[in-house]
């Protein structure tokens, strides 16, 4: 009896629904559905408004709103993205008595802001039919029932370019015996990219009699980009950091330094070419919120410390409104 259940359920004449519990027990109730509409390729268009996104770069804390674009499979298999973020506040969470010099007469956080640009080549596609439980709601009831959708899985690989500004506290190797060995100033990142990631692409649209239209729709997106630095980024000019005393936690005066000083600061730095991003997307294959969580290691100066490249590390939560355009 439960094989002819489930094959009248595979040919769409029947779904079981589930109740919502710890079981999961099927549910006598059944309905009649449709298939409306299903993702029948991956050439679409997306574009994603970053409301506002929560980083974390060089020891500050900032908060910042973007743009993304997407045109996925535009030729083929080949693709390209964009995107910009704005800084708009920032601010560290700590004091600044260990400030030794700084690239302006202040101490103020920097914003700053971010621009990547890469094209990417599908070298994996492929698309799966399967079951895959769905929420439903009928009047104020919630049930789970088990529809067939059409999930597409795809591999690609990427090169761009990745301009990044990345402030940072750095610590300087001491040659010159100063009390405060340590830089305040913003690194202006210039790198390549080269990634891989792995997307999911899912849109289904069911007419039900009991539970009217539903859909389920998705796209997510799990990627590893590899960095290489274009070259340093040092300031031009610094000032030093004068406190009348040295328990007081703020500068009481800046003055510039001079050309030797300067010398004697930059030889006694480190620069690191290499870095790495770790993120996940997630959205959908229609217009709604969606979800970006990214972490990682900038190229850039790094400190003469022992946990120096904790300057370096970045991360993110990006909140974005995603609007897809599919190509049927």
């Amino acid at each position: 009896m439960k094989t002819i259940y489930r094959r009248l359920c595979v040919l769409g004449m029947l779904t079981p629904v589930l109740s919502v519990n710890a079981q999961m027990e099927l549910d006598k109730a059944n309905f009649k559905y449709t298939k409306e509409d299903i993702l029948t390729k991956t050439q679409h268009y997306r574009l994603e408004l970053e409301a506002a996104q929560i980083g974390y770069q060089g020891r500050h804390v900032s908060v910042g709103s973007g743009i993304r674009l997407l045109a996925y499979h535009l030729v083929g298999d080949f693709s390209l993205e964009g995107g910009f973020v704005q800084r708009w506040m920032a601010r560290i969470p700590y004091q600044q008595h260990k400030i030794g010099f700084t690239q302006f007469e202040n101490m103020k956080p920097f914003t700053g802001r971010e621009f990547n640009l890469a094209m990417s080549y599908s070298i994996y596609k492929s698309y799966e039919n399967k079951s895959e439980l769905i929420s439903v709601k009928h009047e104020n009831t919630h049930r789970i029932a088990d529809l067939p959708v059409r999930i597409y899985k795809v591999i690609d690989i990427k090169v761009g370019m990745l301009y990044y500004d990345l402030p940072g506290q750095i610590v300087f190797e001491n040659t010159a015996n100063f009390n405060r060995p340590v830089i305040h100033f913003m690194q202006n990142t210039r790198a390549i990219t080269l990634g891989i990631s792995k997307k999911k692409l899912q849109h289904d649209v069911f007419s039900t009699d009991l539970y009217g239209i539903v859909k389920q729709s998705a796209f997510g997106e799990l990627f590893v980009d590899f960095l290489y630095g274009l070259g340093e980024s040092f300031p031009d000019v610094l000032y030093r950091a004068n406190y009348a005393s040295a328990n007081d936690p703020e500068p009481s005066f800046y003055n510039p330094i001079s050309a030797n000083t300067m010398q004697t600061i930059r030889n006694g730095m480190k620069y690191n070419p290499f870095g790495g991003l770790l993120g996940y997307r997630s959205g959908g294959m229609r217009h709604g919120f969606g979800a970006t969580v990214m972490f990682g290691f900038r190229p850039g100066y790094i400190s003469q410390q022992d946990i120096g490249f904790l300057d370096n590390l970045t991360g993110s939560f990006t909140m974005a409104y995603h609007f897809p355009i599919r190509k049927k």
